[in-house]
């Protein structure tokens, strides 16, 4: 989808994959296809990016998707709150949560906007410990 996406919109898309990759249990990849593809929508329709970095981090208990672009960010606050002119945004919180999983949004005007999804695998509930290493994922 990534190799697809650069060459339909011209823009610049750096996928980086650490860990070794493993296969989700089918309502997860779904999830993850899912969120990816409408994180990549909204740059393209919204960002005026011209570079995006994803990261797929497969560990053992965990799998953590980042899609960060460098475009205008946004006004968090005022874009969630007013919620039925951002269904996409909605829809990928949603679909991480539909597989016991998160979704954080982070962006400012300006500054680009950064989506990062965390799905447990294998049964693993996840925990303080995966917040710890969510928050070490190196974001580029």
């Amino acid at each position: 989808y990534v190799r697809d996406y650069q060459a339909h919109t011209g823009m610049r898309c750096a996928l980086t994959v650490s860990g070794s990759p493993y296969r989700l249990r089918p309502e997860q990849e779904r999830a993850v296809y899912r969120i990816v593809q409408e994180a990549l929508h909204n740059v393209a329709q919204h960002a005026h990016a011209d570079q995006v970095w994803m990261t797929m981090v497969f560990a053992p208990d965990a799998l953590y998707v980042t899609v960060e672009d460098n475009g205008c960010g946004f006004d968090q606050a005022q874009v969630l709150h007013t919620s039925q002119h951002h269904l996409g945004l909605m829809s990928m919180q949603e679909r991480a949560q539909a597989v016991g999983g998160r979704l954080e949004i982070h962006s400012q005007p300006g500054n680009g906007t950064r989506i990062m999804a965390w799905l447990p695998v294998n049964g693993y509930p996840g925990g303080e410990e995966n917040e710890r290493a969510y928050s070490r994922v190196d974001r580029g």
